[in-house]
């Protein structure tokens, strides 16, 4: 499938596995650069420390596609989590 978005830039929360994997892994067969905010990958986004780790790379990186995808919001320390994005 040609979705037209080779060459886009794209964040996914929640991409280790299941629903959030399967997303990943389209983009990337379509020519997206994908940007994998999961525990997996060093950014817990349910701990302060997570989130501004994620804030201080995407405050410098451009993106065109965002899908949040991470679970549990409910259990989230810092709750100004959704100006991150």
């Amino acid at each position: 499938m040609n979705l037209n978005l080779e060459g886009k830039k794209a964040v996914i929360t929640g991409a280790s596995h299941g629903i959030g994997l399967a997303i990943k892994e389209s983009l990337e067969e379509e020519g997206v650069e994908v940007w994998d905010f999961s525990r997996t990958n060093g950014f817990d986004l349910m701990t302060e420390e997570g989130i501004l780790k994620a804030k201080e790379i995407l405050s410098t990186y451009d993106r065109d596609i965002i899908i949040n995808n991470v679970g549990g919001m409910g259990r989230c320390q810092m709750p100004e989590f959704r100006t991150v994005m």
